[in-house]
């Protein structure tokens, strides 16, 4: 996966994202809100940023709607090198 490609990351591989301290926190009502709206037709509609780690840059609010409203898979971008999921395991776009 290349620095700025998007691509899919499967919902058995959601456990590799990492959270930074720095990340704000994540608030129920926001996740509440975002579960509806990646339900919705359009579905999601920015990916979630992640570096080389897999720690989320952006998108930890998306990330915590898409574990609990039980979505397939999950748009991810990343943004500074990355390593360590296998090929098979993403879908690209």
């Amino acid at each position: 996966v290349k620095d700025g490609q998007v691509f899919y990351v499967r919902k058995e591989h959601f456990d590799r994202f990492k959270f930074l301290e720095t990340n704000r926190k994540v608030y129920d009502a926001q996740v509440s809100r975002l579960t509806g709206l990646l339900k919705e037709p359009r579905g999601q509609r920015d990916p979630i940023k992640i570096n080389k780690q897999w720690e989320v840059i952006d998108g930890q609010h998306r990330l915590e709607a898409a574990k609990e409203g039980g979505l397939d898979a999950v748009m991810v971008l990343k943004e500074m090198g990355m390593a360590g999921l296998p090929v098979d395991s993403l879908s690209f776009i």
